[in-house]
């Protein structure tokens, strides 16, 4: 992405990450411990496009690897943890990644 952006512009609703995610230059990042639901048909959106972790083993990578997560959109389920974790990558690493504002119970509710 390459842009700077402030601690504002992290948070993307519901919309624009479908859009970013739809035009290839993101993917939703799972935050979650559980792989037991199926989070693309959350998101009306190809298996592809939906990466899993859990957020230990994100803080844990090498800055290379947090690279790879530069432009997706972390999702949690209230919106605290990704964008907690998307404040980490800039400062720490100046990787750029979004939070889904409000998490997957914006969407789906609670769980």
């Amino acid at each position: 992405m390459g842009m700077t952006r402030g601690a504002e512009d992290i948070e993307v609703d519901l919309e624009k990450a479908k859009e970013m995610v739809g035009r290839n230059i993101s993917k939703f990042v799972w935050l979650g411990r559980e792989t037991g639901f199926e989070l693309h048909e959350i998101f009306k959106t190809s298996p592809e496009n939906v990466i899993s972790m859990d957020p230990e083993e994100l803080l844990e990578m090498s800055p290379e690897e947090r690279k790879r997560l530069e432009g997706h959109i972390l999702v949690c389920y209230h919106g605290n943890t990704s964008k907690a974790l998307a404040n980490i990558l800039k400062k720490s690493g100046s990787v750029n990644t979004y939070s889904l504002k409000g998490g997957i119970t914006a969407i789906t509710g609670e769980f």
